[in-house]
């Protein structure tokens, strides 16, 4: 499994790890010192983790991370592919 950040030029990627034995659960995420939001978290068996959160596209102008139903959608997904 592999966790890469979007933006502008080339995705880049945030951890790699085997998806046999990784979870993904819910979880409060600290985006800056000041901010902490909904998002996930997606652990490795061996313990390796990376906090995530789903934004928008930048051209929608939208200054908060997608919360509730797509959030879940979201998880579940991935709970979906790590099974």
């Amino acid at each position: 499994m592999s966790v890469s950040k979007s933006g502008p030029g080339q995705p880049t990627q945030l951890l790699a790890f085997p998806g046999r034995g990784a979870t993904v659960a819910a979880a409060e995420v600290r985006i800056n010192t000041a901010r902490v939001v909904e998002g996930f978290v997606i652990t490795s068996a061996d313990g390796r983790s990376v906090p995530l959160t789903l934004w928008p596209k930048p051209t929608m102008g939208v200054a908060k991370p997608h919360t509730g139903a797509l959030l879940v959608r979201t998880i579940d997904e991935i709970r979906g592919i790590l099974a």
